[in-house]
């Protein structure tokens, strides 16, 4: 199989989710991202209980949050860029550095006594910054530690292996602090992010060698904004999912305080609370592949929104902590179907060549919705009260359910996005710089006047196709002196850039070509030309 999705994965391939752990280099890496999963919850339980002590209000409290999300809206894309542009295993080493740095530091300042608020905000955004350039080096890396055929499964256990730390971590996080203090939590939480660092240093892996120069970093950049500007299901995608992160965030922002409001001496209590929305979290990834199969993938995504608002109703509704916990686990749930749906939805409307771009993009719109929501969370609770700013969140999220028949949301299936592998050749005379000047390409097509409309019709996605994949000043001309002589032009940076452009190709653009071409009445395939401009000096 080709570098394709998940639905390209046989039958019999799915049916063993721990199949990736057969791979030692995979079980390794897992292992030691769980380590480390487990340790930014503890830190971050620590963090939210200290911040309680140093400051009173509500929104620096929800400021953690915040501090902890915001570093994924900033760091996702260069994450992303790095593992598409640069050698994946050193993007994930220097990540996860990042991550220790930001943790040793916390246990240093905090057991030097020289902790404030904003130091601790500040140091949380630093650990956040690591996570956020591990997220989507992680996901490109795959790749190369399983087969393809254990891909899914392996995103899967990636998805499992962060709600585990986030069922256990926090009750362990809060168990620490309660016995321990503070101070500690931070040492344990530095001692399990140092352990991801270890095994990426013995990680030794087989660079891949192309017989074309490393992309420009700033057109590599420039290309996954021209790729999602002519991606809307992947734009719609992203606007959902900050639509559900801006409200959901306010249960997660707020949950110190509700913990603390039943028991302000009792750290544990909001280890808990956390611990059973980390299982719901674990639960929903258990049974999201049969809901999956029963459910498609707007319907998922509409139910989560659901579920989460009823989650978060029930603790605004009792003090008492038997109706509290099943709030949490049911919300926890909810987060989880209704992210790893979006997840989904982007990857399978992504080509191989940039998919880590555009879950980047799309973990850039999680982010933002969780930054922005924490904050504003924060300060609807010093207005208006703990749970009547819980009960606005929940109301949101049922209103936002008008936004579906206008956004349709893609379902949880594609076409082949494998690469087209079996191109023909494209020539260049020699003496001819293939860097430097810009390419122009004319592909003729004779056309009969009566499929004139529905040729052009078609050409309209041939272009959002050209446009994505790096063509520019795409046109579409016809011949005044002979109607059905028709030339599709664009142009593209230089030749090297052009000869990318086309492996980027997959076997879906394919068959759209195919239709397209059927029109076309000549003897031969259309005739295509390549032009070196040759104006500039």
């Amino acid at each position: 199989m080709k570098q394709g999705l998940p639905e390209d994965v046989a039958p019999a391939a799915r049916a063993s989710a721990f199949s990736p752990l057969r791979h030692r280099l995979f079980r390794t890496v897992w292992a030691a991202l769980l380590a480390s999963n487990l340790g930014i919850w503890i830190q971050t339980v620590a963090a939210g209980w200290l911040m309680t002590t140093l400051a009173s209000s509500a929104d620096m409290v929800a400021l953690v949050q915040t501090a902890t999300a915001l570093p994924g809206l900033l760091f996702s894309l260069p994450g992303g860029l790095l593992a598409d542009w640069w050698d994946r295993r050193n993007a994930l080493l220097v990540s996860q550095a990042l991550l220790f740095a930001g943790a040793l530091l916390l246990a240093v300042l905090d057991g030097a006594g020289g902790m404030t608020p904003w130091m601790l905000l500040s140091l949380i955004f630093i650990t956040g910054a690591g996570a956020a350039l591990r997220l989507p080096a992680y996901q490109a890396a795959l790749g190369d530690m399983v087969p393809p055929r254990d891909v899914p499964q392996a995103v899967a256990l990636g998805a499992v292996a962060y709600n585990l730390a986030r069922a256990a971590g926090p009750a362990l996080g809060g168990l620490v602090v309660a016995l321990s203090g503070v101070f500690a939590a931070f040492v344990v939480g530095a001692a399990l992010n140092v352990v991801l660092c270890l095994v990426l240093l013995a990680w030794k892996p087989e660079r891949p060698v192309s017989d074309l120069p490393r992309e420009p970093f700033g057109r590599a950049l420039a290309g996954g904004f021209h790729y999602l500007r002519q991606s809307p299901q992947v734009l719609i995608t992203m606007a959902h999912c900050a639509v559900f992160t801006t409200f959901a965030s306010a249960l997660w922002a707020l949950l110190p305080l509700i913990a603390k409001a039943d028991a302000p001496d009792t750290p544990s209590r909001y280890g808990l609370l956390l611990a059973c929305m980390g299982a719901g979290a674990t639960l929903g990834a258990v049974g999201f592949s049969r809901l999956r199969d029963r459910i498609s993938g707007p319907g998922c995504v509409a139910g989560g929104f659901l579920a989460f608002a009823l989650g978060m109703f029930l603790p605004t509704a009792s003090q008492s902590l038997w109706l509290q916990l099943p709030g949490l686990v049911l919300a926890g749930a909810a987060w989880m179907i209704t992210l790893t749906s979006f997840n989904l939805m982007v990857q399978f409307s992504s080509a191989a060549w940039v998919r880590a771009r555009t879950l980047a993009l799309y973990y850039i719109s999680m982010h933002a919705g969780i930054a922005f929501g924490s904050w504003i969370s924060g300060l609807t609770a010093d207005w208006i009260g703990l749970s009547p700013a819980l009960l606005a969140a929940a109301l949101a999220l049922v209103a936002a359910l008008g936004l579906f028949p206008y956004l349709r949301l893609p379902q949880h299936q594609a076409g082949d996005l494998a690469p087209v592998d079996d191109l023909p050749p494209s020539r260049l005379a020699p003496g001819v710089d293939p860097g430097r000047d810009p390419v122009i390409i004319h592909v003729a097509y004779e056309i009969a006047p009566e499929d004139a409309g529905a040729f052009r019709q078609a050409m309209a996605e041939i272009r959002r196709i050209r446009c994505r994949d790096g063509a520019r000043r795409w046109m579409l001309v016809q011949d005044a002196a002979r109607p059905d002589c028709w030339i599709e032009s664009f142009e593209t940076g230089s030749w090297v850039e052009d000869l990318r452009r086309q492996r980027r190709m997959t076997m879906s653009d394919r068959q759209i070509f195919l239709r397209a071409r059927r029109f076309h009445r000549g003897q031969d395939k259309p005739r295509i030309d390549r032009w070196i401009r040759r104006d500039r000096v």
